[in-house]
């Protein structure tokens, strides 16, 4: 039902989100998220937006990770 996100970069992590840019909508996390876990990949970071002025700020995160996640580097 929402439809306001962020995916951010892991320099990004510490400290509260906020930006002036268009947020992605869940079509497009979707997407982006279907893209990026067809082979092992990195983690990341999923913001939930809220509109505040002129600005886009953090309302809650989620770290996505792969279905195997704690399974991907076991040798």
């Amino acid at each position: 039902q929402h439809d306001q996100w962020a995916i951010i970069d892991k320099w990004q992590w510490l400290g509260p989100y906020r930006h002036n840019q268009t947020p992605l909508n869940a079509a497009e996390v979707k997407a982006f998220f279907q893209r990026h876990f067809r082979q092992p990949s990195y983690a990341l970071m999923l913001i939930k937006l809220q509109a505040v002025d002129d600005y886009w700020e953090e309302q809650q995160r989620f770290m996505i990770v792969a279905a195997d996640w704690p399974y991907l580097n076991k040798g």
